[in-house]
């Protein structure tokens, strides 16, 4: 397989053709294109506690899920958009979460 298209050294992959992946952080994944980008954080445990989707900087899909002590899914919100009209900015995204 060709270096550009596996990370050599860390393992990571970093690109699939137009698809881009970045770890910015320990527990942060994201995964982009021109239009597209899909951000994934993680806690220690490996477990997905945030999902964004967005088409040209409007969040369209939002998720957030909150673990109790024992590992089991305590709380979960999602935010879905299906119109321009409900496209909200990321910034505003996070506060209609909240």
């Amino acid at each position: 397989m060709a270096c550009g298209l596996l990370g050599c050294c860390s393992g990571c992959l970093l690109a699939v053709q137009m698809f881009s992946f970045e770890f910015p952080r320990a527990h942060r994944e994201v995964v982009r294109d021109s239009n597209v980008e899909i951000v994934r954080d993680f806690d220690s445990r490996g477990r997905a506690t945030d999902v964004w989707f967005r088409f040209n900087n409007y969040v369209v899909f939002a998720l957030e899920v909150k673990h109790d002590r024992l590992g089991r899914i305590h709380q979960w919100r999602r935010k879905v958009c299906l119109t321009c009209i409900d496209f909200l900015p990321v910034s505003e995204a996070r506060e209609a979460l909240q």
